[in-house]
């Protein structure tokens, strides 16, 4: 399964950089959507025993998104949040809007090892691995970030990173608060997954 998923990640992350990776646009509720995928992962995080907070500044807001892009987005850096807090540790989620800047953001938190001041800026580059040692607790490609941001960047958004090392990160995703116009209709019954 992790081999199937390397292959997966190296032949989308090819796709994007080649311009072959397609994407499927549609207006989605971003606030049930992001909170669904929370929900997916509580019982994974409370089994490693971390706390995870879902937060949101409105109930229901329609945008724009690839919605298996940005479900990708999302559970690589949850995935990430658990992987790098330690038991005890709290994993926080929040939804916000900036009308000014016409923006949607998902603030990914954690409390977890965090990230030095010298490797904050090539957090983002393909097979980068902040901890190299080799009795880390977690294991990875370097390639799951790399893939978050060109799929962000791909939908016309970003996202980004702070972090204090022992102390925790918090990556921030940015969506352009746009809608389709001609977008297909969705049944809005149906669940995301």
């Amino acid at each position: 399964y992790r081999l199937l998923r390397i292959v997966s990640n190296i032949l989308d992350i090819t796709k994007v950089d080649s311009g072959f990776y397609k994407l499927y646009m549609n207006n989605y509720d971003i606030v049930s959507f992001t909170e669904d995928t929370v929900m997916s992962i509580l019982h994974h995080a409370e089994k490693k025993g971390l706390k995870i907070i879902f937060d949101t500044e409105v109930e229901e807001h329609l945008v724009a998104f690839d919605l298996q892009s940005m479900e990708r987005v999302l559970l690589n850096l949850l995935s990430n949040a658990i992987k790098f807090t330690k038991a005890g540790g709290s994993i926080f989620v929040n939804l916000s809007l900036d009308e000014e800047k016409k923006k949607v953001y998902i603030d990914v938190r954690d409390t977890g090892i965090g990230i030095s001041e010298e490797n904050i800026n090539s957090i983002f580059d393909r097979f980068i691995q902040v901890n190299k040692s080799t009795i880390r607790d977690s294991e990875g490609t370097g390639i799951g970030l790399s893939i978050v941001k060109k799929l962000m960047n791909l939908m016309g958004g970003d996202c980004l990173v702070e972090s204090t090392l022992q102390v925790g990160t918090t990556f921030r995703v940015v969506l352009k608060d746009e809608v389709l116009l001609d977008a297909p209709e969705i049944d809005s019954e149906k669940d995301f997954y």
